[in-house]
């Protein structure tokens, strides 16, 4: 399994941003960048240790702190696009799975490409 696509909003230091993985990445930057915001936010979307935690995310989570806008709850949205799943993702998940373009870096069925939830 690998990660292609990171997407980040109102998370930590990120108010929204897009992370595309090629093969093995490094990241690299001076202090308070985000790049230990990158990895938190892998470690919440794809890591069980910190579903342990009560509560999973709080205040110090959200965005500059701000976890309420207009009297509503912001949510923190954190989605990661895994490919080279194992076989047995593969059986487990085959309902929800779309076709990953890595050359364009976007689901294939966005420019006519197969349709979604084709299994493959």
């Amino acid at each position: 399994m690998q990660i292609a696509r990171l997407t980040i909003e109102n998370f930590r230091s990120v108010s929204a941003g897009v992370v595309h993985f090629a093969g093995h990445t490094l990241l690299v930057g001076g202090n308070n960048v985000g790049k230990s915001t990158v990895c938190e936010a892998m470690e919440l979307v794809l890591g069980p240790e910190r579903m342990g935690r009560r509560p999973v995310v709080d205040e110090h989570d959200f965005h500059c702190g701000r976890y309420l806008e207009g009297g509503q709850a912001k949510p923190i949205r954190i989605e990661a696009i895994l490919i080279d799943l194992s076989e047995e993702a593969l059986l487990r998940f085959s309902k929800h799975l779309r076709r990953w373009d890595a050359t364009k870096g976007e689901f294939a069925d966005l420019e006519g490409g197969p349709a979604a939830g084709d299994g493959a």
